[in-house]
């Protein structure tokens, strides 16, 4: 009998075990960690202002990556909680962890809160303007989640911005001046990948967005090619600036113009062939 007891006690243990490691991976899955390479936009301006050298601006570059990879998780969660209907009726998104139950409702906002939590609380640390970079990334992605999205161009503007304040938030963290030119690139090539995944989406998905309902193969069409040429144009220039040439001893970078080219051209063809609906996949 007490035999029996034992391993009745030993096999609860076991299931308990195995259900928390069950639910720490979909925590873990909820949190997006593919999508955290967005925030490599932070890293931008040590790089571009040859800050790269300096041990402490890379310290404070990484912990500002770490502060948006806390702020991005918290938002990813949120946005599955309000999505979660309608993710659970679409074939690609109901394995999602919070769309197919397996993180109770509760527990999601309760991480989203802790996740958020820590990430301004880090933000705050390194300093007030970094602080209020993250707050401002947050509150537009929640508009975003709650409103914005079902708007036409807004919705892309909204993701631009977010790849702005990242840009912003790099730069304040190791006390530097961004670039107006690196601005314009950052924010003409978030467009540019935000009406990619749009077009992807009519293609791939018919996804019952309803802002996919006004978007049209043939807008989506125009918008790109007025994106690609002024991310081009505005990247080269860029890379001739005079204050390019003077912090890099001359015009190095023109010759990663050639590169940039090629990539934005792959994946508009990826966008057009139907294979591309995320960068990050």
């Amino acid at each position: 009998m007490k035999g029996r007891n034992s391993s009745s006690a030993a096999q609860d243990w076991l299931n308990v075990t195995a259900n928390f490691g069950a639910l720490a991976w979909d925590i873990a899955l909820s949190s997006r960690p593919k999508h955290w390479i967005k925030n490599g936009f932070v890293f931008a301006p040590l790089f571009f202002s040859g800050e790269f050298r300096n041990p402490n601006a890379i310290d404070l570059s990484l912990l500002c990556f770490v502060v948006f990879c806390l702020a991005a998780s918290s938002v990813y969660v949120t946005n599955d909680i309000v999505d979660r209907e309608r993710d659970a009726a679409s074939p690609k998104n109901s394995a999602r962890p919070i769309a197919a139950g397996r993180i109770p409702v509760r527990l999601a906002m309760s991480y989203s809160f802790a996740l958020a939590l820590a990430g301004f609380g880090l933000a705050w640390s390194i300093g007030p303007d970094l602080f209020l970079m993250a707050l401002l990334y947050v509150v537009n992605n929640l508009l975003y989640t709650f409103y914005i999205k079902t708007k036409v161009i807004v919705d892309v503007m909204s993701i631009a911005a977010g790849f702005i304040l990242r840009i912003l938030a790099g730069a304040m963290a190791i006390d530097v001046e961004p670039s107006h030119w690196l601005i314009i690139c950052t924010f003409s090539l978030a467009i540019l990948l935000g009406f990619g995944k749009r077009r992807a989406e009519l293609l791939l998905t018919r996804d019952v967005r309803s802002v996919n309902e006004v978007y049209t193969p043939a807008k989506l069409d125009h918008m790109i090619s007025v994106s690609v040429a002024v991310t081009l144009m505005s990247y080269m220039l860029y890379a001739v600036s005079p204050e390019v040439t003077e912090r890099f001893g001359g015009h190095h970078l023109v010759y990663t113009v050639p590169f940039v080219f090629y990539g934005i051209f792959r994946y508009i063809a990826k966008v057009q062939e139907g294979k591309c609906k995320d960068p990050v996949e």
